[in-house]
């Protein structure tokens, strides 16, 4: 074998053993500028671990190809695990919709009204080409001098989407604030009915 076969081998064998570079994508919004600030809210809140269905509960993005496929695409990675980037997402929207601070895992007054937001998503699709859907049941539960208060509901957004990756985060971004815009203002409410 000549020494020019033996280098067009080797270049060939490297590039067979290259692989596409990993992306990594998150679900927060960029900052909108909105800093919430403690003492000025109406209510206190926390919003609990969010439960995602177990098929999307991966490291990579997982689409659907079709009614019974999907595809888990190992290049394009989360930022952090998937029901994190959820919590955070969510956490920094309501944040900015009720003017107040996430609590989760801190302190908080005893003499002022808390409320817990459960957020357990049943779907959280990818379709490349047409949407996105966030699925979700929620529930708040209200603590004011002792006395306790529980509401549950649910909501469904479904968002367009491109053929791309950024497409599809984009629109679970607009989906995610779409659900913190429904439940800000319930908890508000559920808030002054409980007063």
């Amino acid at each position: 074998m000549t020494l020019r076969a033996l280098t067009m081998l080797l270049i060939l064998l490297t590039a067979a053993c290259s692989s596409a570079p990993t992306r990594y994508f998150t679900l927060i919004s960029a900052p909108s500028g909105v800093v919430a600030t403690l003492g000025s809210a109406p209510v206190q809140f926390a919003l609990q671990p969010v439960r995602i269905p177990v098929q999307v509960d991966q490291p990579a993005h997982v689409i659907r190809q079709s009614d019974d496929r999907l595809a888990v695409l190992e290049t394009a990675q989360w930022a952090s695990p998937l029901a994190d980037e959820l919590h955070d997402a969510l956490a920094a929207d309501l944040e900015r919709n009720l003017g107040a601070r996430d609590l989760s895992g801190l302190p908080r007054d005893r003499h002022e009204p808390f409320v817990s937001i459960l957020i357990d998503v049943r779907r959280f699709e990818s379709q490349p080409g047409r949407q996105t859907e966030l699925d979700a049941l929620w529930s708040l539960q209200l603590v004011r001098n002792g006395t306790t208060h529980r509401l549950m509901c649910s909501s469904t957004f479904q968002e367009r989407a491109g053929a791309d990756l950024q497409s599809i985060v984009l629109a679970h971004q607009r989906a995610i604030g779409r659900l913190a815009k429904a439940v800000a203002p319930v908890v508000l409410r559920l808030n002054a009915e409980g007063s």
